[in-house]
């Protein structure tokens, strides 16, 4: 019986190592009592590297007893903190919206000072909610020499007049913690090995231009940068400088939270990192009126960007976007910068309307938009039909302007005629969908990479409209197409049918702007407009 029950006990075999950790990301109330599960469980915790005192004690506490009192809480911490005897690695303070915490601060920072001579305390988190007033942090915690990561939220710091600094830092957090200007410039100073940094406000921290530049002078490591709020006092008369007076070439990964009248702010830090691979950017409307005041030029043909070259960036995500001519610009530089750009995602503003989503899509596909990346997102598959030759068995070298009224499914019979006139000029054609209930079971494949349509060359075409036009897959692939193969393209025009709703023209601007769309003439017009009444 006694050799049954050791070959169910698995977990008592393992290495001490091993159930340390086990223990560690078990909440600590149960940590605690496997210790009468046996002798050889008895003092397992105690040597456990991580230590998290979060709610989870608090409510393992209330249900023995209705009410707790704040020196039972600290008696609990305290004779956790006695009995451990191993080296601590981390510890973290996680409460949320309880009473019991606001009277407790000055244990914490006894708790604090207990540790400070510790040089194992690799990560250290503070996130409490909902007491009184901001934590200030003891002069004790500023002895924690071992850290490499840090997390603080709702903190205040005041740094003593002798500090040497955290120079094993990797990455820091501040979440609303109150922190001025320039003791932030001076704490990161201090953590030269820091590659992740977030400040996140919840009051906009002042800072001048010269203090914004001094900022990233304290970041010359930083690969992961989340910045919010910061409000940027504009001292003097040239404004922002196009570009950081130092370089940022570790920075992987930029997250700002701005306001919209800040856009040269987030183009100095972009154009002063030349190996971003993502940039997310959350948008504030504060100063909506006077965004819609401020003046602005054509961003891709402005000199300070000409040097530009985003050559790594992979993702730009936009949040709370709207129609403003100079963020609409921000979107098509950053696009005409990447040429290994994968992902586009602009998440529109709560009031944008669906006439204003229209015009943005139309303005992104309208006006000429030179993406140095043309495939950037996903594709769609379409299908061949395979009784209609590709390719008539005769040339049509002369053939110039081609003009066909065809009912819909007789694409086949349209490219038949296309592929085998290499010097067209124009082409003209109005969709017939009489029989609107076949079109929709047809099946299609991708066109572009239709090997039948690998050698289809319209080097001389310059203009292609397309009257009654629907969102058929087959017809959206055609189109595609026909900017893929054609170099000198100045125009393209399709007119919708009436029948087609504005959420319907809405999902084909998407699918044109949104999918890979290689195309040959990067800066023709693209028009899509619904037939005049």
């Amino acid at each position: 019986m006694e050799a049954q029950s050791q070959s169910l006990d698995r977990i008592s075999g393992l290495p001490e190592d091993t159930v340390e950790k086990i223990l560690s990301h078990m909440p600590i109330r149960d940590a605690v009592r496997t210790s009468i599960l046996s002798r050889k469980w008895r003092y397992s915790w105690t040597n456990m590297p991580r230590l998290v005192f979060d709610n989870e004690l608090i409510d393992a506490l209330s249900d023995l007893e209705e009410e707790i009192d704040k020196y039972k809480f600290v008696r609990v911490i305290f004779h956790i903190m006695l009995l451990h005897k191993g080296p601590i690695s981390e510890l973290c303070f996680r409460f949320a919206d309880t009473n019991i915490i606001s009277e407790i601060i000055d244990e914490i920072d006894q708790i604090i000072l207990h540790l400070s001579w510790s040089k194992n305390i690799k990560k250290f988190t503070f996130d409490v909610n909902h007491i009184n007033d901001y934590y200030k942090l003891p002069r004790s915690f500023f002895s924690l020499q071992g850290l490499e990561h840090l997390s603080l939220k709702l903190c205040k710091i005041d740094l003593p007049l002798v500090f040497n600094g955290i120079r094993m830092l990797k990455s820091l957090a501040f979440d609303g913690v109150e922190i001025t200007a320039k003791m932030l410039c001076r704490f990161l100073t201090s953590c030269p090995l820091l590659e992740e940094f977030t400040l996140i406000r919840y009051n906009p921290i002042e800072l001048t231009e010269c203090e914004f530049v001094e900022l990233f002078n304290c970041l010359p490591s930083v690969q992961v940068l989340e910045i919010s709020q910061l409000d940027i006092k504009d001292m003097t008369a040239g404004g922002m400088p196009h570009k950081l007076p130092i370089s940022l070439p570790h920075l992987r990964i930029l997250v700002l939270d701005v306001c919209c009248l800040e856009l040269s702010y987030a183009l100095s830090v972009i154009n002063s990192s030349p190996n971003l691979e993502k940039i997310k950017i959350e948008m504030c409307w504060e100063d909506d009126g006077m965004c819609r005041k401020q003046s602005f030029n054509n961003l891709l043909n402005n000199k300070d960007y000409t040097c530009l070259n985003l050559d790594h960036l992979k993702q730009l995500e936009i949040i709370s976007f709207r129609d403003h001519g100079l963020w609409m610009e921000f979107v098509k530089l950053i696009m005409a910068k990447s040429p290994v750009l994968k992902k586009i995602r602009i998440e529109l503003c709560t009031s944008v309307s669906v006439e204003e989503e229209v015009k943005m899509l139309r303005d992104f596909l309208y006006s000429p938009l030179p993406r140095a990346s043309p495939t950037c997102s996903g594709n769609l598959a379409v299908g061949y039909h395979g009784d209609i030759p590709h390719k008539l068995p005769v040339s049509l070298p002369y053939l110039r302007i081609l003009v066909l009224g065809v009912v819909f499914f007789e694409l086949w019979s349209v490219l038949c005629v296309i592929s085998s006139s290499p010097n067209l000029e124009k082409i003209k054609i109005k969709i017939c969908w009489g029989h609107d209930q076949v079109h929709r079971k047809q099946s299609f494949k991708n066109l572009v990479d239709n090997k039948d349509y690998t050698c289809l060359n319209l080097d001389h075409l310059k203009e292609l409209e397309i009257t009654s036009f629907r969102d058929h897959a087959l017809w959206m692939e055609f189109v595609k197409l026909i900017m893929a193969k054609s170099p000198v393209l100045k125009k393209t025009r399709i007119e919708l049918c009436t029948s087609v709703s504005v959420e319907e023209q809405v999902k084909m601007l998407q699918d044109f702007l949104y999918s890979p769309l290689p195309r040959a003439s990067p800066t023709g017009k693209f028009i899509m407009e619904r037939p005049k009444k």
